[in-house]
């Protein structure tokens, strides 16, 4: 089923999503979602939170969560190991 209803995030609109996100302490940029956890609820290929990984290293890894329906496409996701908590986000109560 991958492609019938996958539209990857453009580059330009995800560096404007994590904007808000991007810490520059001493010239060196970091990601900070505080204590909390970053969720991808619609993950697809993973488009948003591998850019968050290229940017910032595998760091920020172990607070990323994602959620995905197409099953082809959460095994994708589990080989770049992300944590995959569900493949519906509006049945989500709180990531863990």
């Amino acid at each position: 089923m991958i492609g019938q209803q996958l539209y990857p995030t453009p580059i330009a609109v995800i560096e404007k999503m994590v904007q808000p996100l991007v810490k520059d302490i001493a010239g060196r940029t970091r990601i900070d979602s505080g204590d909390g956890l970053i969720l991808e609820p619609s993950a697809g290929t993973g488009a948003i939170v591998d850019y968050l990984c290229d940017r910032f290293g595998d760091r920020c890894r172990p607070k990323i969560r994602v959620c995905e329906i197409d099953m082809d496409l959460r095994y994708l996701l589990r080989g770049k190991e992300y944590k995959i908590i569900g493949s519906d986000f509006l049945e989500i109560d709180e990531p863990s």
